[in-house]
């Protein structure tokens, strides 16, 4: 077992069978499964053996499964990265997907935000199990704005991002124009949101934000938003000059769309506007306002 790990190079105290938490960064003890499978080098084409984790065993003597990355050495003499455990966490299993969307806004190019607890992001959410990446994105889109905005018309997946944390979360960039004259009102929103809120029968998922603003794409590259490093938040004023720090992954997501510039090349689509809808299937949505593709 030693020699495998010290030829793998697996990071372990051998003498006490501790290793380091990569989340809290604590020693504790560990579980090893101890089997040994092939994998076949990347350039050589040589196939050595790699021991696999496939537990992580915690002081409070609970078991969960742990992704990890290292380098192994193969029989070429060649080192070449493997990811090794074949379960992701949960979580991560069932992705994210949501809306990122732009308009011009008296002039200049804008994207809206909402705030939730995480802080200001675009309107999206975990993936439920068997639902799609769209389907995913609209109700969380549509959810998150409390029924103001019905995007699903606008999700084309040749606009669709894939997160560089991974390809189970991406996002949709669409790019709208509000009604002619009105424009796209944000007082809408409020008046959606303490409808709601007010309402004890409204379900929670409907009640998880409490802002609505925008940011002007200029001040967002002024402020960094092109070379942003993964894991950074982007903290931008608001076009109403307010402190808006953006989750993240929110972050990331927005330098990539800039920097392929999916905000200028997506298709515009026009926004209808109904006041007090009516919504059977709803009925705690009755009296809200609802922009449509």
């Amino acid at each position: 077992m030693n020699f495998m790990l010290r030829n793998y190079g697996l990071k372990m105290n051998t003498n006490t069978g501790l290793t380091r938490d990569p989340i809290t960064g604590q020693i504790v003890p560990i579980s090893y499964g101890g089997n040994v499978a092939p994998v076949m080098h990347h350039q050589s084409g040589n196939v050595a053996p790699v021991l696999y984790h496939h537990n992580f065993q915690h002081q409070s003597g609970n078991v969960a499964p742990v992704l990890y990355h290292h380098s192994v050495q193969h029989q070429s003499g060649n080192v070449t990265p493997v990811q090794h455990h074949q379960h992701a966490i949960s979580s991560h299993k069932k992705g994210s997907s949501g809306v990122a969307a732009f308009e011009d806004y008296k002039g200049n190019q804008a994207f809206m935000l909402i705030k939730d607890y995480r802080g200001h992001s675009f309107g999206y959410g975990k993936k439920k199990p068997g639902s799609a990446s769209h389907d995913t994105a609209q109700a969380e889109e549509f959810e998150e704005t409390c029924g103001l905005f019905d995007v699903r018309r606008g999700l084309d997946k040749n606009f669709q991002l894939r997160s560089c944390n991974g390809p189970e979360h991406s996002i949709y960039v669409v790019r709208v124009k509000g009604p002619p004259k009105e424009g796209i009102q944000s007082k809408y929103y409020m008046h959606n949101r303490s409808l709601i809120h007010g309402n004890p029968n409204a379900p929670k998922d409907y009640k998880e934000t409490s802002e609505f603003t925008r940011v002007y794409v200029r001040d967002a590259i002024a402020a960094g938003a092109l070379g942003l490093q993964n894991g950074t938040k982007l903290c931008v004023k608001d076009v109403y000059g307010n402190a808006v720090c953006m989750c993240s992954r929110d972050s990331e997501y927005l330098r990539d769309i800039l920097r392929r510039k999916l905000n200028l090349t997506v298709p515009e689509h026009q926004l209808t506007l109904v006041k007090n809808v009516f919504d059977p299937s709803k009925p705690f949505l009755n009296g809200t306002y609802r922009y449509s593709i």
